[in-house]
């Protein structure tokens, strides 16, 4: 995970985003998001012709792209990269990136959205969890494979979820078989991030975490300063907040309730922690989101 204290707001950015000429979107839209710990938000298709460009800061989401035709120009970490047919780029969950028309002007591309209660700590053993350039010679069939969860998505039935829920988990675990190996064993970083995420209206002392995990509180916190660059605590945290911007936007919840269901005793603190994280109250958070 990026350092979130660098960034100031949380929004998508879509100037100026000309309509497409084609575009399919399939949006998650069912009961039991609490509990799951890995879901589709979205899948959406589009095909574009006319020159445009679009930002996001602090993305909520996990997402996956696959470039069908054309090429796309996406920036992030500070760099540019072309994402053309046979390349897959993955987003991290709350990273921010940019996005525009690449050389040959249009482009056709699948894109599938991912949230959930364990989403950070299941991309992390799956090896997903930073941005990713993939190379593949079946991008076609794992385009295919993301419509697969589209049309599921678009039935929205409870039925479908178990169906739904595996696709996910096969194309997600297809992915991990394209990136790159780590040279340690992220089991125990995932672990203990499931073990943060979990839970998170009560108090998780990082004694407690390590004392699970059989290491010591010093070896935890050098594991987490290496390889997310953050400590266990504010990972919680971050987790807080990120749940926090969800029941904001997808949630009739006060600010009073959430902040209790998050574990704060005083909503006012919560407000104060929401704002220092991500640049806004909780009410302008929602307010924006709801625009």
């Amino acid at each position: 995970m990026s350092d979130i204290r660098k960034r100031k707001h949380t929004c998508r950015t879509p100037l100026p985003l000309q309509n497409p000429d084609f575009a399919r979107h399939e949006i998650w839209n069912m009961p039991m998001t609490d509990e799951l710990p890995l879901y589709p938000f979205c899948v959406e298709e589009i095909e574009r012709s006319s020159r445009t460009w679009f930002s996001e800061t602090l993305c909520r989401f996990m997402i996956v792209t696959i470039v069908t035709e054309g090429d796309v120009v996406y920036r992030f970490e500070e760099k540019e990269h072309l994402i053309t047919p046979g390349k897959i780029l993955i987003v991290p969950q709350n990273a921010s990136y940019f996005f525009k028309n690449g050389p040959s002007g249009g482009y056709k591309k699948v894109v599938a959205e991912f949230m959930g209660k364990n989403l950070q700590s299941i991309m992390e053993t799956l090896g997903l969890n930073r941005f990713l350039i993939l190379e593949a010679g079946n991008c076609e069939f794992l385009a295919g494979e993301v419509r697969k969860i589209g049309e599921l998505l678009q039935n929205q039935t409870r039925e479908a979820i178990p169906e739904l829920l595996g696709l996910c988990h096969r194309f997600l675990t297809e992915l991990s078989m394209l990136a790159p190996q780590k040279e340690d064993s992220p089991g125990l970083l995932a672990r203990a991030q499931m073990i943060l995420e979990s839970a998170l209206d009560r108090k998780t002392p990082v004694q407690e975490v390590a004392a699970g995990l059989g290491i010591s509180v010093s070896t935890l916190n050098r594991l987490f300063q290496e390889r997310l660059g953050v400590s266990p605590m504010r990972y919680r945290l971050e987790s807080r907040i990120a749940r926090a911007q969800y029941l904001l936007g997808n949630t009739s919840l006060s600010v009073k309730e959430i902040a209790y269901k998050l574990g704060y005793c005083n909503q006012f603190y919560f407000s104060q922690e929401f704002r220092r994280i991500t640049g806004m109250t909780p009410r302008e958070s929602r307010r924006q989101k709801n625009q």
